[in-house]
């Protein structure tokens, strides 16, 4: 289960990245 949250945190920083 840490793995997929770990992913959805990734995810999440990806987007807020490109974003700003």
């Amino acid at each position: 289960m840490s793995n997929l949250l770990d992913a959805y945190y990734i995810a999440i920083d990806g987007v807020f990245g490109m974003r700003l």
